[in-house]
């Protein structure tokens, strides 16, 4: 059964969380975000180029950790 509401996508939403943001390599960003208020998930680490390339990390309290990646684009 797929992880979060059995829809096959993660659900939740945090309004309490700290970040860090610092310049990674070759012109990019490393920003980490620790929710405060969500309990399944510590810590996600999101890798950004800066040709909009990105590499997510997701830590949970209760799986192995999961990456993502993709190319970041403006909602038009």
């Amino acid at each position: 059964m797929p992880y979060g509401s059995g829809d096959g996508g993660f659900q939740f939403t945090s309004t309490k969380f700290e970040y860090t943001a610092t310049p990674g390599k070759k012109r990019g960003w490393d920003i980490t975000i620790k929710p405060k208020d969500v309990t399944d998930f510590r810590e996600f680490s999101l890798s950004l180029s800066d040709d909009g390339y990105g590499t997510l990390q997701a830590l949970s309290n209760n799986r192995q950790p999961m990456s993502f990646r993709g190319y970041i684009t403006q909602v038009k």
